[in-house]
């Protein structure tokens, strides 16, 4: 495939240096088996100084990059100005938590992204926003919680009946996480949308919205699916079976983000109530 290939992180400033240091060793210990450029979003940026401790620590480790900066803004819209602005083929599109669990992850990627598969992740699911407003939060006072968390809870049911019903389908609403994904840059500049994104439920349309990335995707006539770090690829009706995302211990997850070492870190309660949210089981 000679095509030009763009991993692009997201560098959350306000983080600080941790945090992409985190990523930084990860990717340095586990190479990514196949050429690329690697390209630092920073966003949440007040001074351009505010990069130069990021750009001077990845220079002094001879890591070869560009970069972009932005002041804000949710992933999810960086990522199209990003495709406007550069001209890349295909993008794997990272968030500031991203790890990887193994070598070649790239490699992996690549291999299953044929001719006819339009938009491939390391994690998927199928819970609903909508739908998880309603099984977390019963119809009832709560009387071990105080009037305002009462109160706020009514606020969000009424919200949701008002409306992200209209914004979000039931359970099951099968997508790819915003997270970790790869996409041609053709096809995410033809997803249509409404950037720029006002609020993180905005985000959360383009992510798993009635009109989602994935299903513009669909809508086209592609396929979408997930890979794991078997290499195996999964169609995003069978994502369940990839065990990349809060299901058992998410022994095959390619690449980690905040969400999935939440769900590693929890207790199995609280896992068992992810997992039902994300698949229903």
């Amino acid at each position: 495939m000679n095509k030009k290939i763009a991993v692009t992180y997201l560098v959350w400033v306000p983080f600080g240096i941790k945090v992409y240091e985190q990523f930084l060793h990860s990717y340095i210990k586990n190479p990514a088996g196949a050429e690329h450029s690697l390209l630092l979003l920073f966003n949440g940026v007040k001074s351009k100084n505010e990069t130069e401790i990021f750009i001077n620590h990845t220079q002094k480790l001879n890591i070869n990059f560009e970069y972009l900066i932005f002041e804000s803004g949710q992933d999810m819209e960086l990522y199209y100005w990003t495709c406007e602005r550069l001209q890349f083929d295909i993008f794997l599109f990272l968030n500031s938590y991203s790890t990887f669990n193994r070598c070649n992850w790239l490699k992996i990627f690549i291999e299953k992204f044929s001719n006819n598969i339009g938009l491939i992740g390391a994690s998927a699911s199928n819970q609903s926003i909508y739908s998880s407003v309603f099984t977390q939060n019963k119809i009832g006072w709560c009387f071990n919680q105080t009037i305002n968390q009462n109160i706020g809870k009514y606020k969000l049911l009424i919200k949701a009946f008002l409306l992200w019903r209209w914004w979000f389908k039931k359970f099951p609403c099968p997508h790819i996480r915003a997270t970790a994904f790869m996409i041609r840059r053709s096809d995410y500049l033809e997803i249509k949308n409404n950037f720029p994104l006002r609020k993180k439920i905005d985000a959360y349309k383009v992510e798993c919205g009635f009109e989602s990335m994935t299903n513009q995707i669909l809508k086209k006539g592609l396929k979408v699916g997930v890979v794991n770090s078997d290499g195996d690829y999964y169609d995003i009706k069978d994502a369940i079976k990839s065990n990349t995302f809060r299901i058992f211990n998410q022994e095959k997850l390619l690449i980690n983000d905040k969400q999935t070492d939440w769900y590693k870190n929890s207790n199995d309660n609280l896992k068992r109530e992810f997992t039902f949210l994300a698949w229903g089981v």
